[in-house]
């Protein structure tokens, strides 16, 4: 058997273990370490704030938070599908009087 053989005959027995990789379109891949390490410290910092509040729409997250109103609505649902907080239902915002989600610690 010839050195070429012996490495088909390994290749079929055993086949190869997939690299896992990062998807070339998604978020992870998009943004840098420096970006990622700040995307985890705003979730934190928004998680702080609704303990600290107990329940708060986004935009009362963002005021409390000093994170820009329209970064906070991916935080919390990254937030919402690590389980970390829930959606405690809706109320009427006093500034836009409309109806929006409000969240809790879950």
């Amino acid at each position: 058997m010839t050195d070429f053989d012996l490495f088909i005959n390994a290749v079929e027995e055993k086949p190869a273990k997939r690299q896992r990789r990062i998807n070339e379109n998604s978020v992870n891949a998009f943004y840098s370490k420096d970006v990622q390490l700040k995307r985890g410290t705003q979730k934190e910092r928004i998680f702080s704030a609704l303990k600290k509040l107990g329940k708060a729409t986004q935009r009362e997250l963002s005021e409390e938070t000093n994170i820009p109103r329209h970064l906070v609505p991916d935080r919390c649902l990254q937030l919402l599908g690590m389980r970390k907080i829930k959606k405690m239902g809706k109320v009427v915002d006093p500034i836009t009087n409309k109806e929006v989600d409000f969240y809790a610690v879950a």
